[in-house]
């Protein structure tokens, strides 16, 4: 996410800011409370952005959730004209993504992830024609060495908000990756990777991050 993740790649050092930021978290124990609000877990990763000439592209994959579906994979194309188009797998788990999200579009689609230890694949089909495919490539450096350093033995590190349907969020890193595109198509098209977004994006208080990452994580929604 943005505060732990973005403009890493883009700078020499990791910033002091967020070093004093991580440090100070694991020295004090900090734990975000919502109080009484009761908060539901989706465990899986996201990738909060990857940037393109017209549009940017959000994955959510879900391997375990507190709802009637065990997995559920969104992918979102968020597009510069303020178009937002949410591809979901499976097509029940609709009702949960519109109690947190608001899109112009939500689409039925199978959507079929391959991790491998070098990266991943992502490819959508819709009415069996295939309408995205992403190669993405992990990324290792000295950075985010330190970030995931600090992240395991910094329990407590988190970041929290509201979506833009007023539902409060925490999100638990457990990991996080930089990530590259090797190619992308969307719609029969190849997608040119730009380094940020054109636009400030509607998502309540979720950012993108300017650097691809992959955020394995914990992610509590307000039930």
């Amino acid at each position: 996410r943005e505060n732990i993740g973005a403009n890493l790649e883009s700078k020499p050092l990791v910033p002091r800011a967020l070093l004093f930021i991580l440090w100070w978290n694991c020295l004090l124990g900090l734990i975000i409370k919502e109080g009484n609000m009761n908060l539901i877990a989706f465990k899986g990763f996201m990738i909060p952005g990857i940037h393109f000439e017209n549009s940017s592209i959000w994955v959510l994959d879900w391997f375990d959730t507190p709802t009637g579906h065990k997995k559920m994979t969104e992918v979102w194309i968020l597009n510069y004209d303020g178009q937002k188009t949410c591809y979901i797998d499976p097509e029940e788990a609709i009702p949960v993504l519109e109690k947190y999200h608001s899109f112009h579009q939500i689409i039925p689609a199978k959507i079929k992830i391959v991790e491998t230890s070098t990266g991943l694949t992502i490819n959508i089909d819709q009415s069996e024609q295939e309408v995205l495919s992403l190669n993405l490539e992990f990324k290792t450096s000295f950075k985010f060495r330190l970030i995931n350093w600090f992240i395991a033995h910094c329990k407590q590190i988190s970041e929290k908000g509201q979506t833009e349907n007023g539902k409060a969020f925490q999100n638990i890193p457990h990991r996080l990756l930089a990530i590259s595109v090797k190619k992308a198509i969307y719609q029969g098209r190849e997608l040119q990777v730009i380094p940020n977004p054109k636009i400030a994006f509607e998502l309540g208080d979720g950012k993108p991050t300017n650097t691809p990452i992959i955020n394995y994580c914990t992610h509590m929604l307000e039930d």
